[in-house]
């Protein structure tokens, strides 16, 4: 008798211990695109400028949140696993949050690490004030802009656009940024100037298209040069010199053919590895 009392209290014991029901796991982030349109942008940094496109995602798909920044602007930027090797930012506007975000946004830096921490985002120190334009080959003069007349005057700005005759500075979704010759520009922070070739034809020498994972980088080198500017896939790009051969990896000593090209309008400028182009149309060599 003692021992069924003894089993029976120890069957006891266990039933008290042991939870009722495991404890659920919580939905992970995620970010639902919702903005009515074919496909929104995704950025290479934390900042709404087309310039920075990396690639693009359709309306009603939905992606891993790996982070949650907020420029000084205050509008919010969200950063997604778009692939297992390629992650962007999107502006929080063209979509929703969804599942349980509380880390990432407890982990929200408000951008107090430098801009220029980001790449394709510098900043550029001015020592007087300089005329502003529409253009990137400083052809349209600005007369009147709504915060800063026809010129910037002196201090530092922050640069989403590089290309070898100007900088655009970064305005903003709303707002919008201006183009600043180079020849102003005491410093930069973060960037390079691009070293164009030493001779740039009247003509284009030919034409390609920028492939998944193209970046613009300031010399035809990635030692001797620094990252430029992103390149989203499909990007036409215009090539204005003939190959010039330099090192394409950090780690090793292997090298290859580099082009100095320019988008349309002459937003972007810099040098482009042969590999990272498709549909290359020589129309002056080869």
């Amino acid at each position: 008798m003692k021992h069924i009392i003894s089993i029976v209290g120890l069957f006891f014991v266990v039933l008290t211990i042991v939870p009722t029901s495991a404890a659920q796991p919580s939905d992970p982030c995620t970010f639902t695109v919702t903005i009515a349109a074919e496909s929104i942008p995704v950025f290479g940094a934390p900042f709404f400028d087309y310039a920075l496109t990396v690639t693009g995602i359709p309306v009603d798909t939905s992606y891993p949140v790996l982070q949650i920044e907020r420029p000084t602007n205050g509008s919010a930027y969200y950063r997604l696993q778009v692939s297992n090797t390629l992650s962007g930012w999107v502006d929080a506007r063209s979509g929703a949050l969804d599942g349980d975000c509380s880390e990432q946004l407890a982990n929200q830096s408000f951008l107090t690490i430098p801009v220029w921490s980001y790449l394709g985002v510098c900043e550029i120190t001015l020592l007087e004030a300089v005329p502003i334009y529409a253009d990137a080959y400083l052809t349209m003069p600005i007369e009147e802009h709504p915060f800063h007349g026809s010129a910037y005057g002196p201090g530092t700005y922050t640069i989403t656009r590089l290309n070898a005759q100007s900088v655009h500075t970064y305005g903003g979704h709303a707002i919008g940024g201006v183009y600043i010759s180079t020849q102003y520009v005491t410093d930069y922070t973060g960037c390079a100037p691009i070293q164009p070739p030493d001779v740039i034809p009247a003509e284009a020498l030919g034409f390609a298209t920028a492939t998944l994972g193209a970046h613009l980088w300031t010399a035809p080198d990635v030692i001797d040069g620094q990252f430029a500017s992103f390149l989203a896939e499909g990007t036409p790009v215009t090539i204005f010199s003939e190959g010039i051969v330099g090192r394409i990896r950090v780690d090793s000593e292997e090298i290859g053919t580099w082009y100095y090209v320019e988008t349309t309008q002459g937003i972007l400028s810099g040098w482009i590895w042969e590999g990272r182009l498709s549909d290359l149309n020589f129309t002056q060599f080869r």
